[in-house]
């Protein structure tokens, strides 16, 4: 049987008397329980919870009544409704002492099937109706409980944008008398919500999730998450407003920290890159300054011999000598910029083929004496993206690096391999993207390493050659700039890493 189904108890001491009556409520929505003595009923009464009890008055031992009387001393059944069941019309002071006993009604034997069934049906919907109503307290004391516990701020708000119930008796320093009765909107800062009011928006469904500054009363203000919703009458139009706002205080801070120890890490992979790229770099310095000492040695030579030299020559050996210098500068600052920490950069719409280009300046000399075939597609008229430079060289940077590494160390075991690395820029469909695409023939991946590369901490570098950081942090600045990379690969045959920027949507000033 349901539990959910109310429960009947019909008690009487002969046994055709409990199966006529329970034959006769057998078709209700109701569980029948039978009692054929007053010491059964009180023990099933104690176990169970009836909707209705069906007392028959007359019984051996223990009658009716004094069934009823001790039913009605007991705090679980005082509330019990009883009908009196007898053979007998009752005189009037058995019927007084029925009802003095907690009697609700009294049936006369024999039975009327249509009166027993229509009787039973009043207090079994009775219960039913209690139950539901039990329930639906029940279910709001628990909510009451959970908003009064609850950390968020909590506000009932009048169609008027009066505050009429908060959940807490302090609220961000204010006390609930000086907050109730306000008008809610002066509690916020409205450059969050630009020309309309938090009324408005609460009235349009517009405040969800919605990142907004609270006037504290000791004049701070507190960054909030703000979620609202209509609440509604029985005719279905809006009577009043919730409001919720969540401090976000710690979340704004830990959310700045992450930002700042992620610039760090930014910052040290610069530095490590850097480092990896030291020979090739030492290579780019060494041709201009091989060309200044072989110039200032030839003139050097001339006026120690006291050759006279001719102005012009003296003029193309200057100009060159200055162009080498220029270029070691060029080289050097560079370099300064690259390491440099731009958290107060602006971030600006940028040709993405100017730092790309940049950044082949730390490459092509190592490329060279490593003898690496670099194949460079590099588009012209690219659309602009908007971002720090040096986060879309770092990219390029940590990309060209694991070609490096690939093809040098699939050379390492193939003296007849020529090693291949491909890089292209180009624009996307409708010129909506930038696409960035490096590939190489090295090593490539197994199809467990592929799923990990873009792990943090994870590398198929050899120990002491790689942090493991490269390509996560690749994949940070790329979500960064609202962009995409895909890696697909195939061991020992070639690596392919794609990046997919979305242009810069307005071009105008720095951003």
């Amino acid at each position: 049987m349901s539990e959910n189904l109310p429960k009947i108890l019909i008690v009487d001491d002969l046994p055709a008397n409990l199966r006529a009556m329970h034959s006769l409520l057998s078709k209700m929505d109701a569980e029948i329980h039978e009692a054929d003595s007053g010491a059964q009923t009180l023990l099933l009464c104690s176990e169970n919870d009836y909707a209705l009890l069906l007392l028959d008055v007359n019984m051996p031992n223990m009658n009716g009544f004094e069934v009823a009387n001790i039913l009605r001393g007991v705090e679980k059944t005082r509330d019990l409704p009883i009908i009196f069941v007898t053979a007998a019309a009752s005189d009037e002071y058995q019927t007084l002492k029925g009802f003095e006993m907690g009697a609700v009604d009294f049936i006369l034997k024999p039975i009327d099937d249509r009166i027993l069934r229509s009787k039973v049906n009043v207090f079994v919907d009775l219960y039913n109706k209690k139950r539901e109503l039990q329930e639906k307290n029940s279910e709001l004391q628990n909510i009451q409980s959970i908003l009064l516990l609850m950390m968020d701020a909590l506000f009932f708000v009048s169609t008027q944008g009066v505050i009429t119930k908060i959940n807490q008796e302090t609220l961000f320093g204010y006390s609930s008398s000086e907050l109730l009765d306000s008008q809610v909107d002066k509690l916020f800062d409205s450059d969050a919500f630009g020309d309309d009011s938090i009324l408005n928006l609460l009235v349009e469904g517009a405040v969800n999730n919605t990142d907004a500054k609270l006037k504290a009363k000791d004049g701070s203000m507190v960054p909030v998450l703000l979620s609202g919703s209509p609440r509604h009458d029985a005719q279905g139009d809006i009577s009043s407003f919730v409001l919720v706002a969540k401090d976000i205080t710690d979340y704004k801070q830990a959310q700045k920290a992450l930002r700042d120890k992620e610039a760090q890490l930014v910052h040290s992979s610069r530095l490590t890159a850097m480092g990896e790229m030291a020979t090739g770099i030492a290579h780019e310095l060494n041709q201009p300054l091989t060309v200044i000492r072989i110039r200032s040695q030839s003139l050097g030579h001339a006026v120690n011999n006291g050759t006279t030299i001719e102005a012009d020559i003296v003029s193309k050996v200057s100009s060159e000598i200055t162009q080498q210098i220029d270029r070691a500068t060029t080289i050097i600052n560079h370099m300064s910029a690259f390491a440099r920490v731009e958290i107060n950069d602006p971030v600006k719409a940028i040709d993405p083929a100017i730092p790309a280009n940049q950044a082949l300046l730390f490459f092509k000399e190592q490329f060279r004496i490593r003898e690496i075939e670099l194949e460079l597609k590099i588009g012209t008229n690219l659309p602009l993206v908007r971002m720090h430079g040096n986060r879309f060289e770092q990219i390029l940077v940590n990309l060209l690096s694991n070609g490096r590494y690939a093809v040098d160390k699939k050379a390492e075991s193939d003296e007849d391999y020529q090693k291949q690395i491909t890089l292209s820029l180009s624009e996307g469909a409708e010129r909506k993207n930038v696409i960035l695409e490096v590939k190489d023939n090295g090593i490539g991946m197994s199809e467990t390493e592929l799923q990990r590369c873009l792990e943090p901490f994870f590398t198929t570098k050899e120990e002491g050659k790689g942090t493991g950081l490269g390509l996560h942090i690749v994949r940070g600045i790329v979500e960064e700039l609202k962009g995409e990379i895909t890696v697909e690969s195939e061991k020992g045959v070639s690596t392919v890493a794609k990046v997919i920027l979305p242009a810069a949507t307005d071009i105008e000033g720095d951003g």
